[in-house]
């Protein structure tokens, strides 16, 4: 049979060529709501992904806010004051480097003595 033939043949009046398109139709019909509904659901998905980004980012920049409060410098002066008990130093602490020596001895004078026999033992260990 001839190509021509086979598309003028009728199924229960109808043409085969117009089943062909009737088909054909439905099946884009078909296929364009399918796309369109898994394209809206990817978009749905795009949507959260965008408000959890957006929730993020605010938390972020809510913390490094945070993070900038608590190292001001006012803030750990005061905590440092306060837990630590830091503070300026005072004048009277400062010294020389002429005074050194004196000092180190000074420090060695007021170490407790040891027994003889625990000296003996650091000295033979060193």
């Amino acid at each position: 049979m001839r190509m021509s033939a086979v598309l003028g043949a009728r199924i229960r009046g109808f043409r085969v060529v117009n089943v062909f398109g009737f088909a054909l139709l439905i099946v884009l019909a078909v296929g364009g709501y399918a796309f369109k509904a898994i394209a809206s659901d990817q978009d749905a998905r795009v949507q959260v992904l965008d408000d959890q980004i957006g929730q993020e980012q605010k938390r972020i920049r809510m913390l490094k806010l945070e993070i900038a409060e608590l190292g001001a410098e006012p803030r750990v002066k005061a905590r440092a004051v306060e837990l630590l008990r830091l503070g300026p130093m005072d004048p009277r602490h400062d010294i020389s480097a002429d005074a050194l020596p004196a000092i180190v001895a000074a420090e060695r004078a007021a170490q407790p003595q040891q027994p003889p026999a625990v000296a003996q033992l650091r000295e033979g260990r060193q």
